[in-house]
């Protein structure tokens, strides 16, 4: 009786804001500056609440659209452009994207939409950024929007494209990352359309509601001369890099760990047909992600533990344990394909976008991994609803990390 009350309307949501309450109580949001949060987030900021009622949007000095910064440089007007009052509006914001992921979750008829809010809320890198002045979180209310509107197009029909394409293109105006969200639509769109071998006048309508966050944010695009502001386009090159591919996968492996209890068992089925998993594992030897500063960084929770454990207990066991842990993130995600019906289609499309967009990263950082989180649970997360004491156990080790990585960064 407690757990389907504590599934619904006002317990959820103050279960979901207690966490983030405590944080805000016992640090004021007044820690120590994270690097970006210092090095270009605030200054921008500040140069976008000085010229306001102009929007300085042509050029500055970050890679991440403007909206953003100019949500932050109004919010500082009223309370100032100090870090605490200025992480208070992230906050609200990470806040409202819980309770819309909640209730997205709760509209796709999940057994425990609380446990999978909270499952997104305790990943590291989305309950860091909940209070800080990266960009990511300033999305996730529009991407979870976006999520819901398109998880209901088949039945709602082109309005659900309609809001969720505006959706999509705010989330996009915060993290260009989020491209992925129409993108994803658009692969299944082309799917069934080769399939059906038919095109109407109603699928071209449909086309173009899926390409509109793209149309809107082309003009930003074109009036900067690519991806990302004039000033940030030198620093950063994009540049294919493969090992971005090979770390979602860890990151699939290692946040949805739980998962892989179900998942090889279910590979197991396919006898000796699952060898031919065995031909990634070159690639993963290829374009292994390793722990590194500088240039070519690459960052995280991940990479990081897999270089102290190298460190450590030699380089072949870190290769090994790496290896594991990538091996259980493609066996997730096979056993998730392997799902009967078309639900598979959307999620899969979106990771599959997701995935070419960051081949464009030059830089392997496990925080940009944080965008993906609301599908990869809307997607894998039903598999083991059932299963409370898993669920208690994985949520309990989430919370765990997440909270000891917040105190060793703040």
């Amino acid at each position: 009786m407690y757990w389907r009350r504590a599934n619904s309307g006002l317990p959820a949501a103050l279960l979901l804001a207690a966490p983030l309450l405590l944080v805000a109580l016992l640090t004021d949001l007044n820690f120590a500056p994270q690097t970006d949060e210092f090095k270009f987030h605030l200054g921008v900021v500040q140069q976008f609440g000085a010229a306001l009622p102009a929007i300085p949007w042509r050029d500055y000095h970050a890679a991440t659209p403007p909206l953003p910064y100019l949500l932050w440089a109004l919010w500082g007007r009223v309370l100032g452009y100090g870090l605490p009052a200025l992480r208070g509006l992230t906050l609200l914001l990470s806040f409202a994207g819980f309770l819309i992921f909640y209730a997205v979750a709760r509209r796709q008829n999940h057994a425990a939409p609380l446990v999978e809010a909270l499952l997104l809320l305790f990943s590291p890198y989305v309950f860091l950024n909940s209070f800080t002045l990266y960009t990511v979180n300033m999305g996730l209310p529009f991407a979870a929007l976006a999520l819901g509107c398109y998880l209901e197009a088949e039945r709602a029909g082109w309005k659900a494209l309609l809001f969720g394409g505006l959706a999509a293109a705010a989330a996009i105006y915060c993290r260009q990352h989020y491209l992925f969200l129409p993108a994803g639509v658009g692969l299944v769109w082309l799917a069934e359309r080769i399939r059906a071998r038919r095109l109407t006048l109603v699928h071209l309508r449909d086309l173009a509601l899926i390409a509109l966050p793209a149309l809107l944010f082309a003009p930003l695009a074109l009036a900067w001369g690519g991806l990302t502001p004039p000033a940030f386009q030198t620093l950063h090159a994009l540049r294919p890099n493969a090992e971005n591919v090979n770390f979602l996968l860890m990151v699939i492996g290692a946040y949805g760990a739980p998962l892989g209890l179900f998942a090889w068992p279910a590979l197991a089925g396919w006898g000796w047909r699952a060898l031919g998993l065995l031909a990634g594992v070159p690639f993963y030897a290829l374009f292994r992600p390793a722990y590194g500063v500088g240039g070519d960084a690459q960052l995280g929770i991940i990479l990081h533990g897999l270089d102290i454990l190298g460190r450590q207990a030699g380089a072949w066991l870190a290769f090994l344990a790496g290896l594991a842990v990538w091996a259980n993130g493609l066996a997730v995600i096979v056993a998730g394909l392997r799902r009967a019906g078309r639900s598979v289609w959307l999620p899969a499309a979106w990771l599959l976008a997701f995935a070419v967009i960051l081949l464009a990263s030059e830089a392997v950082y496990e925080r940009y991994y944080a965008i993906i989180m609301p599908v990869l649970l809307l997607w894998f997360y039903p598999q083991i609803a059932g299963r409370r004491w898993l669920l208690g156990l994985w949520l309990a080790l989430s919370a765990g990390l997440s909270g000891t990585y917040f105190a060793l960064k703040a």
